[in-house]
Formats: C-alpha cells, structure tokens, sequence
C-alpha cells in the first residue's frame, strides 16, 4: 500500500490535484520543454487525440518539431471520453513542468528541495 502511494504515477497524479493542473497549463510550457518527455515515451496517439479538442493548445505547440506527427494525424471524429482521457494522461505524465510553470513557489515547497547534503559531504569531500 505504502509503495503504491509513492510510485511515480502516484506522486504525479497527486501533484496535478495539489496544482489543479489541466490541459490548458500546457500553453505556459514552451514547445522545447516537451522535447525529452516526448522522446522517452510514447504519447504522440496521446497527443494526437488530446489536440481534437484545444485549438489553442495546438496553435502554441505547431512549430514543435516533436509534435508534427501528432499534429498530421488529428482525427476528425473522436469520442470527448477518448480526448480528454488522452489530456488527462499527458497533465500527470508532465505534472511536474506544469506545476513548476503553473505555480514555482508550490513546486519550490514540495519536500524534495529539503535535502540533506551533509550525508554527502561526509562522505565525498568537497571544495
């Protein structure tokens, strides 16, 4: 159980309720932003559903080179569950950049920033 809630996809899925991260967030990112995520997975079906639906979004991302292919594959008659599961998929997988864009002093207070580097410097010396 206590792993289950510490999984990624459950850290990221939390984070988009503590942020009230949506589809739209996506116009704070800049196209460059999603080139990493967009090579590490496989969400350009994801992408190519979830643009049906949010001409503005497709607007800000249409000189993305990554995002070409999902642009030139936009269905024309898609089921509204189908595209915003696929926008809901793509907010957790990039929860992380919409909430530092959405809000940084959130994402600057998460828990991960309290680290303690003296575990470190004991061991590794530093100058």
């Amino acid at each position: 159980m206590a792993a289950e809630r510490h999984s990624p996809v459950a850290i990221r899925q939390s984070l988009v309720r503590l942020g009230h991260l949506c589809f739209d967030d996506f116009l704070l990112l800049a196209p460059q932003t999603l080139d990493f995520g967009l090579r590490t997975s496989d969400l350009a079906s994801d992408w190519s559903l979830a643009l049906n639906n949010a001409p503005h979004v497709l607007r800000h991302f249409l000189s993305s080179a990554n995002l070409q292919s999902a642009i030139c594959n936009l269905q024309s008659s898609v089921a509204l569950e189908d595209v915003h599961a696929a926008q809901q998929r793509l907010v957790t997988h990039f929860a992380y950049d919409l909430l530092r864009a959405k809000a940084p002093p959130l994402y600057d207070a998460l828990p991960w920033h309290d680290w303690d580097f003296s575990i470190v410097t004991r061991r590794f010396p530093l100058w």
